[in-house]
């Protein structure tokens, strides 16, 4: 369990550092019009959302539960739909490529602020362990 927890947050720590470069590269390639720098910055989001893939997938292979129980669980896979929505809706409207100024900015401090809650694991009570708790959620 401990080296696990460690684990998850290295992990999310690496996917912060990794949104808040895609960060800075994004808004200044879109500031200056520097598509160059911009393309990078998507490839620092793209290979962040990945990571962030990953850490949430080994997380919940831990618990034993999806990301909705605890607060920094919420966070971090809010902060990863943010990100997966953007890209995918990228792909249908390239126009929106300026609404990346607010979306890589709120992925990472959505996870940052979701390392600053107590990240142990919860397991559900009986009453949770059915499908209605998906569907609800």
């Amino acid at each position: 369990m401990k080296s696990s927890l460690e684990l998850f947050m290295a992990g999310n720590w690496a996917v912060v550092i990794v949104y808040v470069l895609a960060t800075i590269a994004n808004v200044s390639g879109v500031l200056f019009s520097n598509e160059r720098i911009e393309r990078i910055s998507y490839r620092f989001a793209g290979s962040g959302l990945a990571l962030h893939t990953g850490v949430i997938a080994l997380w919940w292979v831990e618990v034993g539960h999806g990301p909705y129980m605890a607060p920094n669980e919420v966070l971090s896979s809010d902060a990863w739909v943010i990100m997966a929505c953007y890209f995918a809706f990228l792909k249908l409207y390239p126009r929106i490529k300026p609404v990346s100024i607010l979306a890589f900015p709120a992925s990472f401090l959505m996870l940052a602020l979701s390392l600053f809650y107590n990240p142990g694991i919860r397991t559900l009570p009986a009453t949770f362990r059915s499908i209605w708790l998906i569907i609800h959620i």
